[in-house]
């Protein structure tokens, strides 16, 4: 009897640490998994916020680069009206000068 408890004992625990072991398993399954999940829903993250900050970026570059041209444009068209001023202020000299 006592030879038949020590069996039964054993195949008990046998069966509980092949429980425990699938339990860890299947906890272990389903951290790794968890885990992947988090790492993919991270990456997506960087990924829309690099996608934003290349777009703001793009925007922001096309702005300056029309800003310039505008601003070059002035500058020429400063240029010009400074030379059409000086030519009258010349030509009203010359006038002036005449008399």
């Amino acid at each position: 009897a006592h030879a038949a408890d020590e069996v039964m004992w054993m195949e008990c625990m046998r069966q509980m640490g092949e429980r425990l072991h699938e339990q860890g398993q299947s906890q272990q399954a389903t951290m790794r998994g968890e885990a992947e999940r988090r790492e993919e829903e991270h990456s997506m993250h960087v990924s829309r916020l690099n996608h934003g900050f290349l777009t703001e970026r793009a925007h922001l570059d096309a702005e300056v680069s029309d800003l310039r041209v505008r601003l070059d444009q002035s500058c020429e068209e400063g240029a010009a009206a400074m030379h059409m001023m000086r030519q009258t202020r010349e030509t009203a000299e010359a006038e002036i000068t005449k008399r």
